[in-house]
């Protein structure tokens, strides 16, 4: 692919990765080498700058691509997932895109200490290697339009909305520590939003010194994963409001490309986009003046409706609860198998990443796995689960624990601690006598299960304009990507019902690394200083 630096802008960006778009495509760039190779290029002779650029492909069968063929399309859906490029940038090219990216003012000022790179760069190393990144489709534009309907607006509108869902699911572990408890009652999400207004936990988007006055300026969200993972209509309904409402890095509109926020755009083109998105109907009366809010309360309806309609959200929980043994019990699981590997941790996890990222042969033998010789708890794992004895019974042990936090919860009572103490005491017994398959097992789910709980993923929309609506067909999404439903819009917007054309793209699913696991405890003590009623 023939491009110049110059066709790419600025777009977003992640704590990792920087995103970069140039019409119909979308560059995923890790920051850090981006970075790096940029102002080693600077120090360059200008000579060996030059802004066009060969975008060439590499190896399709590096670790994120297998693991995206082999573990995430089979279990999200090939309609979910695109297929990207792996490109090579050449150092000069990510110079220009280092450049262009500070001078167009478009990064936030809380992500700005990442562009700032480190010192003693090996120039040398990086001219010659250059940086990897991936080539994917811009997911604020449509793949295509129904045959079926037309766009009657001169000025057509596509609205996309990314959304970070996060875990979906309280954990039920008996490895869980006494002293973080309080996992058992809310969402992780929820624990972390605390931890946020208490300046314990630092996030890249949100600016924090701190200082008390910061602190006081964080707003903590009252969006509920569980209620968005509920499967029932009016719990989504009300987690995707309450996400329109306080955005934080969980929730972000896109008109045209456009980003929507909230002081930088001037109210007269909200409401030239709002004008061409109703263009077509016969009539419509918004109930609020504020053109953006209307924009707004018109997302939530879509997106509430195509979520509800789609099966991503009830497989993405599905995989995230491959975490039987929560982080707790993924630091103690990590350590039998190092212990197993004599000390070794690097000889840990080359074993541990030869399962959780399987080459083709080992999927293949996946394929033949007698899904009901596995634990129920853990029926739903794309991994083969090992014969040994105290795996068997630690997953009994912690079915049956789940089983009663299922029964106290839906009662009202409290959890006795004497039998959290006893459970977790004959659990971490089990764990001490795993063999290095087990381990590799739990941990490779763990590992599954923290990757799909950072999983986002784009509804992009149009309105349509049809001459009959009551002969529309409504479909799901097909092989095409691509879904059409008829919208019967909330009756405070006043609207008469359109048709919707859809689609729903997940990104972010590259494996975690392995080594995460080194340093889980200083992810997981944080939560003793959390309540464990809301």
């Amino acid at each position: 692919m023939a491009t110049t630096t110059t066709d790419w802008v600025y777009f977003s960006e992640g704590g990792k990765h920087a995103i970069f778009t140039h019409r119909d495509h979308a560059l995923r760039v890790e920051k850090g080498p981006l970075v790096r190779a940029a102002r080693a290029a600077l120090d360059q002779p200008s000579s060996t700058r030059s802004n066009l650029h060969l975008l060439e492909d590499i190896d399709e069968s590096s670790s994120s691509a297998r693991f995206r063929e082999l573990i995430i399309k089979p279990n999200l859906g090939d309609c979910y997932i695109d297929a990207p490029r792996e490109v090579f940038l050449p150092p000069s090219f990510c110079s220009k895109l280092y450049v262009d990216a500070l001078s167009s003012g478009n990064i936030p000022p809380s992500r700005l200490t990442s562009w700032q790179g480190k010192e003693n760069i090996n120039s040398d190393d990086i001219i010659q290697s250059g940086v990897n990144a991936t080539l994917l489709r811009n997911y604020t534009r449509l793949k295509c339009q129904s045959s079926k309907c037309t766009n009657k607006s001169p000025n057509p509108v596509v609205v996309s909305v990314e959304i970070k869902p996060k875990a979906g699911y309280l954990t039920n572990s008996p490895l869980v520590l006494s002293e973080h408890r309080c996992k058992y009652y809310r969402s992780r999400y929820d624990l972390q939003q605390e931890l946020m207004d208490k300046n314990l936990v630092k996030k890249g988007w949100y600016q924090s010194k701190g200082t008390e006055e910061n602190r006081h300026n964080f707003r903590r969200s009252n969006y509920s994963p569980l209620d968005l993972f509920s499967g029932d209509f009016t719990k989504l309904k009300a987690s995707v409001k309450e996400l329109s409402r306080n955005m934080q890095n969980n929730f972000r509109v896109w008109c045209n490309g456009k980003i929507l926020r909230e002081n930088d755009i001037p109210s007269m083109i909200y409401n030239d986009i709002l004008n061409n998105l109703l263009c077509g109907m016969q009539q419509y009366n918004p109930s609020k003046s504020d053109a953006r809010s209307n924009i707004l309360d018109m997302v939530v309806c879509v997106v509430t409706n195509v979520l509800h309609r789609e099966k991503l959200l009830e497989r993405l929980l599905s995989l995230q609860s491959l975490d039987v043994i929560d982080g707790d019990g993924a630091i103690l699981v990590y350590k039998r198998l190092v212990d197993l590997f004599g000390g070794s941790q690097s000889e840990a996890e080359a074993a541990l990443k030869k399962i959780f990222i399987p080459s083709g042969d080992e999927a293949l033998s996946r394929c033949s796995l007698n899904k009901s010789c596995q634990d129920k708890i853990l029926s739903t794992s794309p991994y083969p689960m090992p014969h040994c004895p105290h795996l068997h019974e630690l997953l009994n042990e912690i079915e049956s624990f789940q089983s009663y936090l299922d029964r106290q919860r839906q009662s009202g009572f409290p959890v006795d601690s004497s039998i959290e103490n006893k459970c977790h005491l004959l659990c971490n017994n089990h764990v001490t006598q795993l063999s290095k398959e087990s381990c590799i097992f739990l941990l490779s789910n763990w590992l599954l299960s923290l990757t799909m709980c950072d999983v986002s993923f784009f509804v992009t929309f149009t309105l349509l304009y049809v001459a009959d609506i009551d002969k529309i067909e409504e479909t799901v999404l097909d092989d095409d990507g691509r879904g059409v439903f008829i919208c019967n819009w909330d009756n405070a917007l006043n609207l008469p019902k359109s048709v919707v054309q859809y689609e729903v793209n997940a990104i972010d699913y590259d494996p975690k690394p392995v080594e995460k696991l080194r340093n889980r405890n200083d992810v997981e003590k944080l939560f003793q200083y959390c309540d464990c009623v809301q």
